[in-house]
């Protein structure tokens, strides 16, 4: 026991002093990181996110959207280089944690813009992966950002409400309507009991057509939920386009 207290310690002296002679870079930026409210992001580079303006996705997205399904959409910063860098690190360079982060980072942004509380009750549900993504990546980005969005509320939490059944082509090279195509019918309520007259806040990383929301939302009201509204970290709207309305 003494023996792996000593091993424990030297490890966290070892880990201590990488840090202090080695700080970790920025993932956007590469200079170091000394303190940040994101490890891993400097706050320079938190700082230059831009929010996505309040009633944007709506005209934006939800009005293409036919039919809708989503009663209300949000996300808390545009798609930008600085953006793609912090998904690209969530999504593919194992860093759950970073996915938590900027979840309680985005969540003051979007404090003032969700009623989470209409309907008899809450359900949180992150847009799940497929079992053979969920392989690839040991975790559901979205699950650790709804947890850093809802850290007051963890019980709010139902990742095993929603499934996703079927295997689809990644989103990021189709269309409006072959993004629609692709995911219908692709996801399953497999506990209709627990989104029942509630109001399910569905969690992604990032929203472009809404397809994937629209259609878990279909999904989700089909099986009686009273109100589905999506909440993102990002979408790629560029700064003219809160005004304009395109998509990049």
């Amino acid at each position: 026991m003494r023996w792996h207290a000593l091993t424990d310690a030297a490890r966290r002296m070892a880990h201590y002093l990488e840090d202090l002679l080695f700080p970790p870079l920025c993932l956007h930026c590469r200079e170091p990181v000394e303190t940040s409210p994101v490890p891993g992001l400097c706050p320079t580079c938190l700082n230059r996110l831009k929010p996505v303006l309040p009633g944007s996705l709506q005209t934006y997205v939800l009005d293409r959207l036919l039919p809708c399904h989503l009663d209300a959409l949000w996300a808390a910063f545009q798609f930008d280089e600085i953006m793609r860098d912090i998904l690209h690190g969530i999504k593919y360079a194992r860093m759950p944690d970073l996915g938590y982060r900027m979840g309680e980072f985005a969540a003051a942004r979007l404090a003032d813009f969700g009623d989470w509380e209409k309907g008899e009750g809450v359900c949180i549900v992150p847009i799940p992966l497929h079992p053979r993504r969920v392989k690839e990546r040991e975790y559901n980005q979205s699950h650790r950002i709804a947890r850093g969005l809802f850290t007051a509320h963890p019980e709010w939490i139902c990742p095993e409400v929603l499934v996703r059944e079927r295997y689809t082509r990644s989103q990021t090279r189709l269309n409006r309507d072959e993004r629609r195509l692709n995911v219908r019918n692709a996801f399953r309520v497999v506990q209709p009991h627990r989104v029942r007259g509630k109001t399910v806040v569905l969690v992604d990383d990032v929203i472009t057509t809404g397809a994937t929301m629209n259609e878990c939302a279909r999904q989700l009201k089909l099986q009686g939920a009273a109100r589905v509204v999506g909440v993102a970290l990002a979408s790629p709207l560029r700064e003219e386009d809160n005004e304009d309305g395109k998509l990049s």
